[in-house]
């Protein structure tokens, strides 16, 4: 078994991008349409691509949405990664990180500029 960041989805997905020049489309979910359609289209074209959540989904949907979505995702006939965008709340972090999210972007940018880098 590879160890991170081999074995992390995300990371893989822009590791390739950046050797071969190419972009990754990252493209913000907010229900099952939005992901099937996401999933679909990369696989139409062949393409990798980032489907992002944001914390209120894992509130709203619950982890068994969160759940779906990765399996979808990996299932999928090309590279696709699952990734929580803007997630402030170090609450949310923590919830974040007992769920199979392939990576997850902590938003200090609420806090004071010093604060903020040390996050």
């Amino acid at each position: 078994m590879s160890t991170f960041p081999d074995s992390n989805r995300t990371w893989q997905i822009l590791s390739h991008a950046k050797e071969n020049d190419y972009a990754v489309g990252a493209y913000n979910c907010y229900n099952d349409d939005g992901v099937l359609a996401v999933i679909r289209a990369a696989e139409h074209k062949g393409s990798a691509a980032i489907i992002q959540l944001f914390p209120w989904t894992m509130h709203f949907q619950g982890a068994q949405f969160i759940r779906y979505v990765v399996d979808a995702a990996h299932a999928a006939s090309v590279p696709i990664a699952v990734h929580l965008d803007h997630c402030i709340k170090s609450d949310d972090v923590e919830q974040a990180l007992e769920l199979p999210f392939d990576s997850i972007m902590v938003d200090a940018s609420t806090l004071d500029v010093e604060e903020n880098i040390l996050q």
